[in-house]
């Protein structure tokens, strides 16, 4: 805060010094008045949640939380999940919101709520590249979660409590539209739900996964393109039923302000509602609107409500979307000045093509840094799919108004199931065409930069003088860039990462040139796969195509559970593992994918080495040979990886007997680094063991509130009483291990904790 007060005691000056001078420019002090303002309402944003009574009373047990339901609720497998607006915790005074998971399903927004139980912050991003589910519930204000336990009460205290508009209206109006929408399309109705209400919960994976891959999802997201369609339709609608031009224009904005309540409020919708009303304000008062100034409008409508959208990957994404079309379009038309005396089909077609173009090269930046991948064949998906939608929002407007009419809604109903047939048919083909895609890693903030300045410069070839020379001069300095980073920039040997799968094991060893090994694959339950959900988005978020091997240490769920996932979508040369099977469903599959996929499996054992680069390779330490291990965990494969001088010890899920056997059978297993055995227990981590390894630095893979208790205390105290370095998954998310040649640096996702070894 103190530097926004500085900048604003500096502009003031300016502004009396202007005065004086008599060269005052108050239309540029105006706006650079902003500057502060925005900094200090987006510093007060982002500290709000650690200064909030909420913040300083999550984690305690035994909570009472009062409050006010502000969203409608909604079902999420078995539970329900809703917002509430706090008015005190514990008898003290509160605000924020927190979002209840709760059993009780007669729950209603405007409720007043008494809940009895434990109330959590939010867990933030636990890996690299991975979502920061605390950082999007602190950007909407949701500063805790709840959820109920067998023993925690949940008391509705009165009824009728919220927003009497929302509650009054809105509420019932998307109860009325999903009923009529279950009613006539039956379960094809998720999409007809994502146009009109913006509700994607209902959609089927697969249909979800289709339209990720085909680029598609802009259509599920409402943006422009929605209140685009909704302006066009409604505006004709009011045309034709001879209602006054002024009185057309304002129950077009009344209608959009409508859609954009129905639909949630979210940033790309109020965007593009804003646009329209200050176009249509512009139509009433007879005043030309500037494009320009109504993006501008739009976006200082959103950021002051809540200057942390800026961060929102929804609010960057419209409005990036947004100015790369009014931008880049009419240039890209102009490359191509035959277009006009083409037949009128084909000048549409062409004009859709290149709206798609200037979409996507405005958003590919973000799209890549997000979700790491380019859907090209969004670029002809578009020209079909965008129109088949406008038909479907169409007959969605004619459901609402028609829907419980018998013979009109049967018509109308049937209609849209074979339009919503139609799109899934289209986006399923799309979806499936080879190389239609392409997976890449996030961009770096210079690639970025430089991206967009390239971009401006290629799309002012034939207007300015200078795009010429800045098509030259850009990658010119690019080059130098890259070429003095991989000159002066020391880059590791190899770097070693401990994702966060909750409780369970996965490293990932990364080589110069994307070469890698995957080391365990973390767990796979009924609520999340490890494979799925974290190794799979990670290998992604690096670039990592191809996997020079994956080694399983041993078939214990919560280590082989996550590499089904990866063996069917990663390209592997081999998969090693102690030849120790295991009685489960996850063995099998993990073994039949490898037969189906005829990947090379290897069964290690002490003695071997695998080497994967000139100065790197792994020793095999354990099981012996010609031994029959007591138990799965002590059938763990342990791997003493050498890069350089420096070492790092994985070691499974081992046990005391391992230990010993391994103690007994090498002269030396030190190593700089450990990965602890067994998550932390009490039948692991024996003193002459850790003795003999003499790490400076400590892994412990393990999972929050774990039903075992992990890690003991006493494998805790032993650690530090041999001023080990300690890191924890739980507590410090993913620890990234960078090894140089005669250096090691680790370092914790959350930053606070770093160990630096020579």
């Amino acid at each position: 805060m103190l530097y926004a007060i500085a900048f604003l005691l500096i502009l003031i000056s300016g502004y009396i010094l202007s005065i004086i001078r008599g060269n005052l420019n108050k239309r540029a002090l105006l706006w650079l008045l902003f500057i502060p303002f925005g900094y200090g309402l987006g510093l007060h944003e982002i500290q709000a949640p650690e200064n909030s009574s909420i913040h300083e009373q999550a984690g305690k047990k035994n909570s009472v939380v009062s409050g006010i339901i502000v969203t409608e609720p909604y079902k999420k497998k078995n539970s329900w999940v809703a917002d509430l607006d706090v008015a005190n915790i514990n008898g003290l005074p509160a605000n924020g919101i927190i979002r209840m998971t709760v059993s009780n399903g007669s729950l209603e927004y405007g409720d007043s709520v008494r809940v009895q139980g434990r109330i959590e912050p939010p867990r933030g991003r636990r890996n690299p590249g991975a979502f920061d589910y605390k950082t999007y519930l602190w950007n909407h204000g949701i500063y805790a979660l709840y959820k109920q336990g067998k023993n925690d009460a949940v008391e509705v205290l009165a009824k009728g409590r919220g927003n009497p508009v929302v509650q009054g209206v809105i509420i019932p109006l998307r109860v009325y539209l999903r009923s009529v929408i279950d009613k006539r399309t039956g379960e094809n109705g998720f999409l007809l739900k994502g146009l009109l209400l913006g509700e994607r919960r209902e959609l089927p994976e697969d249909v979800k996964e289709n339209f990720r891959v085909s680029g598609m999802m802009h259509v599920l997201a409402v943006s422009g393109l929605h209140v685009g369609m909704l302006f066009f339709i409604f505006f004709q609608i009011f045309t034709a039923l001879f209602i006054p031009y002024r009185a057309r224009v304002l129950l077009t904005i009344f209608v959009l302000w409508l859609y954009c309540a129905l639909t949630g409020m979210s940033p790309s919708a109020v965007r593009a509602t804003v646009m329209g009303s200050v176009i249509l304000a512009g139509w009433f008062f007879e005043r030309k609107s500037y494009i320009y100034n109504s993006i501008s409008v739009a976006a200082l409508v959103l950021l002051v409500r809540n200057p942390l959208y800026l961060f929102d990957v929804g609010f960057q994404l419209s409005f990036t979307a947004t100015v790369a079309i009014i931008y880049l379009y009419p240039r890209l038309k102009e490359m191509l000045p035959g277009l006009s005396k083409r037949p009128a089909i084909v000048q549409r077609v062409g004009e859709s093509l290149l709206l798609s173009i200037a979409a996507m090269a405005g958003t590919a930046p973000i799209i890549a840094a997000t979700f790491n991948q380019i859907a090209f064949i969004s670029l002809l998906a578009n020209i079909i799919i965008v129109p088949l939608s406008f038909v479907l929002l169409g007959i969605g407007l004619l459901l609402a108004f028609f829907g419980m009419v018998p013979f009109l809604g049967a018509a109308y109903g049937t209609c849209a199931y074979y339009v919503t047939e139609a799109i899934n048919w289209c986006v399923a083909f799309f979806a499936a065409v080879p190389h239609g895609y392409a997976e890449c890693t996030s961009p770096s903030a210079s690639v970025v930069i430089f991206y967009f300045l390239a971009l401006v410069c290629a799309a002012n070839l034939k207007r300015k003088k200078w795009a010429r020379k800045g098509l030259v001069f850009i990658p010119f300095v690019f080059a130098c860039i890259c070429f003095y980073s991989a000159l002066f920039i020391s880059q590791p040997l190899a770097t070693v990462t401990f994702l966060d799968v909750g409780q369970g094991d996965c490293a990932i060893v990364e080589f110069p040139g994307k070469k890698a090994v995957l080391i365990d694959g973390g767990d796979n339950t009924e609520f999340s796969d490890a494979g799925k959900d974290i190794v799979y988005p990670y290998l992604r978020y690096r670039g990592i195509r191809r996997l020079a091997a994956v080694i399983n240490t041993h078939p214990d769920a919560d280590h082989i559970g996550g590499l089904p996932y990866i063996l069917e979508r990663v390209a592997i040369d081999r998969v090693a593992d102690p030849g120790f099977p295991a009685q489960s469903d996850l063995y099998t599959r993990y073994d039949s994918i490898i037969t189906a996929l005829h990947i090379r499996h290897d069964t290690l054992s002490a003695g071997m080495r695998l080497s994967l680069s000139p100065e790197c390779y792994f020793d095999v330490l354990s099981p012996m040979p010609g031994t029959e291990p007591n138990s799965a965990n002590n059938a763990s494969v342990v791997l003493r990886f050498v890069c350089g001088k420096n070492k790092v010890l994985f070691t499974g899920d081992i046990e005391w007997q391992a230990e010993l056997c391994i103690r007994n059978a090498f002269d030396t297993i030190a190593a700089q680094v450990i990965k602890v055995p067994h998550h932390g227990s009490t039948t692991s981590s024996t003193p002459e063991f850790v003795k003999q390894v003499h790490p400076k630095i400590a892994i412990i893979s393990v999972g929050k509130w774990n039903k075992y208790r992990h890690p003991s205390q006493e494998a805790i105290d032993l650690y530090k009483s041999l001023n080990v370095r300690l890191f924890r998954t739980d507590r410090d998310g993913a620890v990234a291990v960078r090894i140089y040649k005669d250096l090691i640096k680790a370092t914790a996702l959350n930053q606070e904790l770093r160990a630096s070894l020579k």
